[in-house]
């Protein structure tokens, strides 16, 4: 399990970590990991793109839960589009408060 990594809205497979064992093949849920020698000719982009990625995205341990809109992109062609490259932050970015402390400041009367 070293060799996934996770970013916004995929899994990616470290190609320096994945040991070729195919154990995760069967334990996908949606069966999109193939041993290399079994990818589909469609899908060789892949290889390139997690080697891009694996950088970018933090190693994952343990198995987590399907994101919530997981079923709805299973088997949607065309959805490389809509990956996101870049980690999200761990947490959004605050606003600014609003109130008296956020007030411009009134002059002062003597």
């Amino acid at each position: 399990m070293d060799g996934f990594r996770e970013g916004p809205n995929m899994l990616v497979i470290d190609p320096d970590e994945c040991i070729d064992c195919a154990v995760c093949v069967p334990e996908c849920p949606v069966n999109v990991i193939f041993a290399e020698e079994d990818l589909p000719s469609d899908q060789l982009a892949f290889i390139k793109l997690n080697a891009e990625l694996t950088p970018k995205f933090k190693s994952i341990t343990k198995r987590k839960a399907a994101l919530p809109d997981a079923d709805e992109w299973n088997g949607t062609a065309g959805k490389v589009k809509d990956l996101e490259r870049r980690p999200r932050l761990a947490a959004p970015p605050c606003k600014p408060l609003q109130g008296s402390l956020h007030r411009p400041r009134q002059p002062m009367r003597w």
